[in-house]
């Protein structure tokens, strides 16, 4: 009979830690059922924002490809150094002239504001451009500007990043 009270005492504390057990288990059936809502409600979030992105995403790419468009026959005359009273039209025939296109037609030109010594020129005919473009390096050597084609701000961003991961592929090859 000595073993009666510490038998009682065991049984107890069987009872209660068996109380607590259930007591965990339904909070844990809580928290999942809670879980689980949560993520109902996160997989429709993201569904309903994915809809915009991928709408905004093919906007932008359309958008880029008009730009591109409208650029096609853009150049840009970097660097050229002007005097005041010079017109835009006067430094492209300047330019152009050394390229080797001495009857060039010019649609448009125009200073780029805030960027020194950037001049922005449309010819009329996408033939020059090409001209120009393949010519541009050899005949404008020894001056201290250079033509570059008008892109993009996308096209810029994804020549700059071409550009890094060429680098970093030229020095992992070299190193």
């Amino acid at each position: 009979m000595r073993w009666t009270p510490p038998l009682k005492k065991l049984l107890k504390i069987r009872s209660d830690f068996s109380r607590a057990i259930a007591e965990q288990k339904k909070a844990i059936e809580t928290v999942k059922a809670e879980n689980a809502q949560l993520k109902e409600k996160c997989h429709v979030l993201e569904t309903r924002i994915s809809g915009p992105e991928k709408f905004q995403d093919e906007h932008s790419a359309l958008h880029n490809k008009h730009d591109r468009f409208s650029r096609k026959n853009n150049i840009r005359i970097v660097g050229f150094p002007t005097v005041p009273q010079e017109t835009c039209f006067q430094i492209v025939k300047v330019v152009i002239v050394k390229i080797g296109i001495p009857d060039c037609n010019l649609e448009r030109g125009q200073k780029i504001n805030g960027r020194d010594s950037h001049t922005l020129v449309k010819l009329t005919y996408f033939q020059d451009k090409i001209f120009v473009m393949k010519n541009a390096r050899k005949a404008l050597i020894n001056e201290g500007y250079y033509i570059v084609k008008d892109l993009t701000k996308i096209d810029l961003a994804e020549n700059a990043d071409t550009h890094v991961r060429f680098q970093n592929c030229s020095s992992k090859e070299l190193g």
